[in-house]
């Protein structure tokens, strides 16, 4: 995943093009990545495949999961880089879709205990709502089928979250500095989006079966 639409190391480009002719199979995160990797860097055969995070069911999240860390219904805040728009956003929400609902904030390392994956991804399923600028944090928004909103993190790259919610027929949830905040108490057609995710998954895996399939072949198993 590049991230971002502009390539900010030209003085790179010849490593990289001959680089990546030892892969076997390229794919990319966002759809901008994919025409750079075409045009730019050579890769005809790259094609526009889901996060790995993506491609199993919710229920092998859970069976992971350990019962720790926040529980109840809360509003999450996961945050990666501080933005005027994030209280701006909390405010709408508690006052909104999760009137009298607390905030919680979701930090990776509190200074004294590093958070586990198993709890991290428990207090994304215990929220009533998700305000995030993490591309992962909106993937499992996503996942647990969530109300969410995510805060558009340029200095992050993001492509990355633009061509995912747009694939799912979810734009209306990424919010930056000349974008209003409106959809914040707007609804979501899960069943809509499950039914998008369902096909992007099914392709997805095909591309995984493909790429990997010579491979395989010579594993002895």
């Amino acid at each position: 995943s590049f991230g971002k639409s502009e390539w900010s190391m030209p003085h790179r480009l010849p490593d990289v093009r001959r680089m990546l002719k030892g892969f076997d199979a390229v794919s990319l995160r966002e759809q901008s990545g994919v025409s750079f990797c075409k045009e730019v860097l050579g890769r005809q055969d790259c094609t526009l495949a889901l996060d790995p995070t993506m491609l199993v069911a919710r229920d092998f999240y859970s069976e992971m999961m350990v019962p720790r860390g926040p529980n109840g219904s809360y509003v999450l805040n996961y945050v990666l880089d501080e933005n005027p728009l994030v209280e701006e956003v909390l405010s709408k929400v508690v006052k909104g879709p999760a009137e009298g609902h607390k905030v919680v904030k979701l930090t990776l390392d509190d200074g004294e205990q590093t958070l586990e994956v198993p709890n991290w991804v428990h207090a994304f399923r215990e929220a009533k709502y998700v305000v995030t600028d993490s591309f992962h944090g909106t993937v499992f928004s996503i996942l647990f089928r969530k109300p969410f909103i995510c805060i558009g993190n340029k200095s992050r790259g993001i492509d990355r979250f633009a061509s995912l919610l747009s694939l799912l027929g979810l734009d209306d949830r990424l919010v930056t500095e000349t974008k209003e905040t409106g959809a914040v108490s707007a609804p979501i057609d899960y069943d809509s989006v499950y039914s998008r995710l369902n096909t992007l998954r099914l392709e997805s895996r095909a591309f995984l079966e493909m790429a990997l399939a010579p491979k395989m072949a010579d594993v002895d198993v």
